[in-house]
């Protein structure tokens, strides 16, 4: 396991701090990109609602 920090870009829901996730790396997307990050629903919901889909401009810190 390995903590993730998910820093948000300009979303509509702002967060002021980072959050910090732990969770597995686990490349389940066989039709994303290769620097696409895929997220469990509920790392996912921390930044945004499912229905947004995809967030671009997030920066991504592995500790």
């Amino acid at each position: 396991m390995s903590v993730i920090q998910l820093i948000p870009a300009p979303f509509p829901i702002y967060r002021p701090r980072p959050l910090h996730r732990r969770n597995r790396s686990v490349d389940s997307c066989q039709g994303c990109s290769p620097s696409d990050v895929d997220l469990s629903p509920s790392a996912f919901m921390a930044l945004a609602p499912l229905a947004v889909g995809r967030l671009h401009g997030v920066q991504l810190g592995v500790h």
